[in-house]
């Protein structure tokens, strides 16, 4: 696993038990787990928690996935949680 810093770390961590919680199979975990873990490492020393707009829209720029694309822009505009958006 890459590094990451502190509070990154703690925000995977707390993810990771969200989706346990949730109850949610271990594939899907996995799955979730990698992409956050994408986005913290493009993220480098910045948190996760302090992102300005510019920086979003840079982000989003990153992705190359349509699908992704349209869901990530669809639930920063709506102000919507992780949860909203994947339906849990």
């Amino acid at each position: 696993m890459y590094w990451l810093g502190a509070e990154n770390l703690l925000a995977l961590t707390a993810f990771k038990n969200m989706l346990l919680l949730k109850a949610y199979s271990p594939a899907t975990i996995k799955n979730y787990m990698n992409e956050f873990h994408q986005l913290l490492r493009l993220l480098g020393n910045r948190s996760v928690n302090s992102l300005g707009k510019e920086q979003v829209m840079d982000i989003i720029g990153e992705i190359k996935n349509i699908k992704h694309k349209v869901m990530i822009m669809a639930g920063y505009s709506a102000g919507l949680r992780v949860s909203e958006i994947v339906g849990s």
